[in-house]
Parts: structure tokens; sequence; C-alpha cells
């Protein structure tokens, strides 16, 4: 499968010059005529909100395996034997359903910096709420 559409009016390969994804459109020239350039909308961005085990161990080392609402103690997952600690879920500062107003751009959702480990009582009380 050849990861190239046809242009229109000569059937030579077409080639993306550049991407304008603030404005959700993609410019493609022809290899043969090189004349004809079209913008085609872009599908939307599939940004995924799963978290790595580096990012996880990033954020919850960060607050001292603490709550950041709440101070409770945190454990990484359920596997780790701290009884007196909740399994910490980790947050979105800026929510990721509003990720398209991300300050930084919605591909950066997932920065570390907009991330924070919560209780899973202080996280349910948050939702989509943004933190300060």
């Amino acid at each position: 499968m050849n990861n190239f559409n046809l242009c229109s009016k000569c059937n030579g390969k077409i080639f993306t010059l550049l991407i304008d994804s603030e404005n959700n459109r993609l410019l493609t020239q022809c290899e043969q005529c090189g004349y004809e350039r079209i913008f085609i909308r872009i599908k939307e961005l599939n940004i995924s909100r799963t978290i790595s085990k580096e990012i996880r161990y990033i954020v919850l080392n960060r607050q001292y395996w603490r709550c950041n609402q709440c101070g409770e103690k945190l454990k990484y997952n359920s596997e780790v034997d701290w009884s007196n600690a909740q399994v910490a879920h980790i947050d979105h500062i800026f929510p990721y359903s509003k990720r398209k107003e991300y300050p930084n751009g919605e591909d950066n959702i997932n920065e570390p910096e907009n991330l924070q480990a919560l209780c899973p009582d202080c996280n349910n009380k948050k939702r989509d709420k943004t933190t300060q």
C-alpha cells in the first residue's frame, strides 16, 4: 500500500509539503506537474490519554508519593504492598476533555507539567475541572 494519492490533473504522485495543524489543513503538491496544490482537512488528532509508566513514576516521585490535593499516601499500582496507601490516579490538571483549549497545544496535553497524582477520592471530586 502506498502512502500517497494521485493528482487529479496528471495522475502524478501527490506529496505532503506542509501540515498546518493550527488551522487543521494539509498542503500537498503533485510530483509531476508541480502546480497543483490542494488544501485538505486533516482528521482530528487522536491523542491518547494513556500515561506511560515512566511519566507516571516521574509525577509520583515529584509529589513525594502523596496526593496533590489532600496529602494522602499513594502507591504506584495495586501490586505494591503498601497497606496504608491508595493507588494513585494520574490526573490532567488542564482537563483532557478540554485538550483543544490547552495553552501549550492539544498534542502536549500529556506533558508532565500538566499531570498530577491524586487519590481516587480527590480525582472523583475534581472530574473535568481545572485545578490551580
